[in-house]
């Protein structure tokens, strides 16, 4: 879709399920090694197996989408919502991270600033207590 909006929101929705979808993997490791039962029942377990196969198809789908959204030509708008939304992930996915660098270093100063540094106080505020 040509409209920034629809972009942001897809690098927020896709952003959101890689995370849900790793914190699960994380469970499902741990699980793993709790687990009472014999590797050998481990393995005849198709259920399992399919799950994480379509984890596996979910998680490359999704890149993909990150992928053709989060790139240096996209609106600027689009950009600012993808590295807010994407710095949480590039710990599990470091292949976000070249592209990530990129697009952050492309930022104009005052955008890049915005994300970098917490809000500096007005000195024009109205204090509460007046």
């Amino acid at each position: 879709d040509e409209w920034w909006e629809v972009q942001a929101q897809l690098l927020l929705l896709s952003a959101q399920l890689l995370s849900k979808l790793n914190t699960a993997g994380h469970h499902e490791g741990l699980g793993d090694e709790n687990d009472d039962r014999s590797a050998s029942s481990k393995v005849a377990d198709p259920t399992a197996e399919e799950l994480g196969d379509a984890n596996e198809e979910a998680i490359a789908s999704l890149l993909a989408i990150i992928d053709r959204l989060f790139v240096v030509s996209s609106s600027k708008n689009v950009l600012q919502v993808g590295l807010s939304a994407l710095v949480h992930l590039l710990s599990d996915y470091t292949n976000l991270l070249p592209m990530f660098v990129t697009v952050l270093l492309d930022q104009p100063p005052a955008l890049r600033q915005r994300l970098l540094y917490p809000p500096v106080e007005s000195e024009a505020a109205v204090s509460p207590d007046r």
